[in-house]
């Protein structure tokens, strides 16, 4: 929910195509963590972007980093642009 309301509130349109959802994952402390798991943590995050976006989430390619950087609570930086597939060599 929380997704989807700063989505709307930042006035999100989606770019036709194919999207790189970039995440950044902000750790409340040092704690070890594996990205498949936070990207699974972020389902509800990604649906609620999708929902505000009027998109479906099919369109996401998802890239997941984990920062060295701690916020309090933890945090998610989400950055969204066109995805250029550069194809298979």
């Amino acid at each position: 929910m929380q997704c989807f309301l700063l989505a709307k509130k930042a006035g999100l349109t989606a770019p036709a195509g194919r999207l790189l959802l970039a995440l950044e994952f902000l750790p409340p402390n040092r704690q070890r963590r594996d990205d498949d798991n936070l990207l699974a943590a972020f389902k509800a995050g990604r649906d609620g972007l999708a929902d505000a976006l009027r998109i479906d989430d099919s369109v996401f390619v998802s890239q997941v980093q984990l920062s060295s950087e701690v916020y309090p609570q933890g945090a998610v930086r989400v950055t969204l642009s066109s995805y250029a597939h550069a194809g298979a060599v």
